[in-house]
């Protein structure tokens, strides 16, 4: 069934996909990555029939131009196109006689994050019908490793331990455990401070707790996002090393091959590196 040109207001964010456009498989990007988006459509150009192509990103009021192909021009349009996209696009003409219509998308940043439309229109003029589909792409980043600080209050027999890690995305939640057990939120025992780099968009935590001398103490560093754990411990008087706990439910989709989603999705437990998933999403256009 042809299908119009689509327009529609979604009211105060950018990730904007509609309930059934939010079915779309989530891809997820890691900051300064490049990252495919996947669009397929079971509809093939031939040599007689024109197509055009078009990635968008839809906004409140308007769209916001990510990029386009004529196959009249065999160019990729630019005149339309957003500035902050300009150089960080690529599409794979070679498989568009696949039916593959994907877009590479380079040096992700956290304003890429968005509902991605691509549309395709075949034909001409009366006879032109269109296919679309919708692509929710998420940013995340890795914190560094959690580094720990001691001081020690000799006069109380007290600890003033600090916990800080840098360079994540978003927003990471901090957990702190005294031999074993988990503090509670909002204890007084811990102070937590959390800054957002304003050139990079990451964020940096900076957490402290006063406990006992020689209590066993571990600090958490929770990138939801990623579900991802890091951590560093202190035993009695001994800092440990940092650990890393992950399992991903997104596709992670940090490479590229033929284009292609062919990234590798770290799968991490216990932290001790186990394996690695390779995860594909390549979903199809709607007619």
């Amino acid at each position: 069934m042809a299908r119009m040109w689509l327009f529609w207001a979604c009211i105060g964010s950018a990730m904007c996909c509609t309930d059934t456009e939010k079915k779309s498989t989530p891809i997820l990007a890691i900051l300064g990555s490049n990252v495919l988006l996947p669009c397929t459509s079971k509809s093939k150009p031939t040599r007689i029939q024109s197509f055009n192509l078009y990635w968008q990103i839809p906004g409140p009021f308007d769209l916001d131009w990510v990029v386009d192909y004529a196959d009249e021009t065999e160019k990729d349009g630019r005149s339309m196109q957003e500035t902050r996209f300009r150089n960080r696009t690529k599409f794979f003409r070679s498989h568009f006689k696949d039916g593959n219509f994907s877009l590479l998308l380079s040096d992700v940043q956290r304003e890429d994050e968005a509902c991605y439309k691509c549309l395709i229109r075949f034909g001409i003029e009366r006879t032109t019908s269109s296919q679309e589909g919708f692509i929710n792409l998420h940013t995340s980043a890795h914190y560094n490793e959690p580094v720990l600080h001691i001081k020690e209050e000799p006069s109380s027999k007290s600890r003033n331990i600090t916990c800080s890690a840098t360079g994540g995305y978003p927003e990471p939640d901090v957990h702190w455990t005294i031999d074993g057990k988990p503090v509670p939120k909002g204890s007084r025992m811990v102070q937590t401070e959390i800054t957002k780099k304003a050139s990079k968009g990451t964020y940096s935590v900076y957490s402290s707790l006063v406990t006992e001398a020689n209590k066993d103490v571990e600090c958490i560093i929770e990138n939801k996002r990623l579900k991802e754990n890091r951590s560093a411990s202190v035993t009695g008087t001994r800092i440990g090393g940092s650990g890393l706990s992950s399992t991903s439910g997104l596709a992670l989709c940090d490479d590229f091959k033929g284009g292609r989603c062919s990234g590798l999705a770290q799968m991490l437990k216990s932290r001790d590196l186990l394996g690695t998933l390779m995860l594909q999403a390549h979903p199809t256009v709607s007619h």
